[in-house]
C-alpha cells in the first residue's frame, strides 16, 4: 500500500512539473508576441479543455498503443499535459506583467529565455502554484483515464487501487487506506497555500 502510494506520488509530482513548465511556456509565448492568427489557438485550447479525458480516450488509447506507451507512466502524464484552462490562467498572469520589467531586463542584456525563467516566472508565481495545485489533484486522483492505460498495478493511481481493494478489503483497511492517501495531496496543498499568502503578503510589483 505504502509503495503504491509512493509511486502514485511521483508520477503525480512529474505530470505536475511537466504540466506546469508545458503550460507556462505556452501561456508566455502567447503573451509576449504577436502571433496574429495563432493567437486563435488560445480558444481552440480552451474548446479543447471543455472535453474531459474520456471523451478522447479511444483514439488516445489506440495512439499510446501504437507507441508502446500502455502500463507506462507517460501513459497518464503525456495525453493530457496541456491544458487550455491552465494556459488561460497562466496568459492572464504574464499579460499583468508591466512592459517595463522585460525593457529593463532587456537592457541589461537578458535573452529571452532569461525573460521567462528569471524575470516572468518569479513573477507569475501565485498562479503557477494555483496551476500545479489543480494539476497534482487531477493526476493524483484521476480514476477513469488510469483504469484505461494503466492497468498494471505498479501504475494504478489511489482511486484505482481503493476501487480494488473495495471488493475484498475490510472497512477498517480501506479507511486506513484512504487516510493514507489524504498525505501528500494535503502536503501539496499546504505548500500551495503558503505560495499564496506570501503572494498576498507582498505587493506584486
Amino acid at each position: 500500500m505504502a509503495q503504491l502510494v509512493s509511486q502514485s506520488a511521483q508520477n503525480a509530482i512529474l505530470f505536475t512539473l511537466l504540466s506546469v513548465v508545458v503550460n507556462a511556456s505556452a501561456a508566455y509565448v502567447l503573451s509576449r508576441f504577436a502571433l496574429g492568427v495563432l493567437q486563435l489557438s488560445l480558444v481552440l485550447f480552451l474548446a479543447l479543455a471543455a472535453f474531459p479525458i474520456e471523451a478522447m480516450a479511444v483514439p488516445n488509447f489506440l495512439l499510446l498503443r501504437g507507441t508502446g506507451l500502455l502500463n507506462t507512466v507517460w501513459a497518464l502524464v503525456l495525453p493530457t499535459a496541456v491544458n487550455g484552462y491552465y494556459i488561460y490562467l497562466l496568459k492572464g498572469a504574464f499579460d499583468a506583467i508591466p512592459n517595463a520589467f522585460h525593457e529593463e531586463a532587456v537592457i541589461e542584456g537578458a535573452g529571452e529565455w532569461a525573460l521567462f525563467w528569471t524575470v516572468s516566472l518569479p513573477l507569475v508565481r501565485p498562479m503557477l502554484a494555483v496551476v500545479a495545485l489543480y494539476a497534482f489533484l487531477w493526476s493524483y486522483s484521476t480514476f477513469m483515464w488510469a483504469l484505461i492505460v494503466g492497468q498494471a498495478q505498479s501504475q494504478w493511481t489511489l482511486p484505482v487501487l481503493i476501487f480494488n481493494l473495495n471488493g475484498w478489503a475490510s472497512t477498517p483497511m480501506l479507511a486506513a487506506a484512504m487516510l493514507i492517501a489524504l498525505g501528500p495531496p494535503l502536503v501539496v496543498f499546504v505548500l500551495a497555500h503558503r505560495t499564496l499568502q506570501r503572494s498576498l503578503a507582498l505587493p506584486r510589483f
